[in-house]
């Protein structure tokens, strides 16, 4: 399956084995400090892949994933996560929450935290669940609408769990 090669591959040249998610490969060469989106997307690839495949290799990826991004990005006041580490000196760190042509980190950051929740049980993964919806319901109502990977989220919460497609 080209979806495990890939995943593998990915493992094998972008993440260190102290969880860091690098964010540029080529030709062999890689480097650049992974973002929110890096660690997310990743993570809810790895959440699919146990999904389809029932490795629980990718599950325990998925998590470890999730839990770095959280050290790294995530917004302990308001809910959701940032784009940048709290570590970058920055005067402000944006957070994403529209999708454009790849999902917004907080709508995937939702799909993944909803599916860890209900796999595990884990009232912190359905605390951070809630906190994001909390964070889109802060903002004018247009801002939901153009995130449609958060409405597939909560869609599918809505519907206990079975996938919107």
């Amino acid at each position: 399956m080209q979806a495990i090669n890939t995943a593998d591959f990915l493992f094998s040249t972008m993440v260190r084995s102290d969880g860091t998610v690098l964010h540029r490969w080529h030709d062999g060469d890689v480097g650049i400090a992974g973002t929110s989106s890096d660690y997310l997307s990743l993570s809810w690839s790895c959440m699919v892949l146990y999904q389809v495949t029932g490795d629980e290799k990718w599950f325990i990826r998925s998590q470890d994933l999730e839990k770095e991004a959280s050290l790294r990005f995530y917004d302990h006041q308001n809910g959701g996560y940032f784009q940048t580490e709290s570590l970058v000196d920055l005067p402000v760190r944006l957070k994403d929450h529209t999708d454009g042509p790849v999902p917004s980190v907080n709508g995937i950051a939702y799909l993944l935290l909803r599916s860890l929740g209900e796999i595990t049980g884990d009232e912190e993964y359905i605390k951070k669940s809630q906190d994001i919806e909390r964070y889109y319901a802060k903002s004018e109502e247009w801002v939901a609408y153009s995130s449609p990977s958060f409405l597939m989220g909560r869609c599918e919460n809505k519907h206990r769990g079975r996938a919107v497609l």
